[in-house]
């Protein structure tokens, strides 16, 4: 009986002997794993400020983009008030033309 129970005693020993190596390598998994994890939310929050200055350079392009269109737009309408007025005199410009043409006939 006492063989046997120091038989039984080693297999336990074994036993919890693989237990602690199983715990061991259990342990070393995690920790890689956390590594990993912790990889991985650093490249998330790089990933995230890239895109937040991203989306900041874009609001400046957009931005930028805005004031050259009004800037573009104020220069059209400026352009158009210039040849408008231009038109006017031109005609203006004609029409004392045409006049002065008239009374020199009629001075002849």
């Amino acid at each position: 009986e006492r063989a046997r129970a120091e038989a039984r005693v080693s297999e336990l020993r074994v036993a919890v002997a693989a237990l602690e190596d199983a715990g061991r390598e259990g342990g070393a998994q995690a920790r890689a794993q956390e590594a990993r994890i912790a990889e991985q939310g650093a490249q998330v929050a790089r990933l995230t400020a890239e895109l937040g200055a991203a989306q900041q350079h874009a609001g400046e392009v957009q931005n930028g983009l805005h004031a050259s269109s009004s800037a573009a737009g104020e220069e059209i309408e400026s352009l158009r008030r210039e040849g408008e007025a231009g038109r006017k005199e031109r005609a203006r410009l004609e029409a004392e033309r045409g006049y002065l043409q008239e009374r020199v006939q009629a001075l002849k």
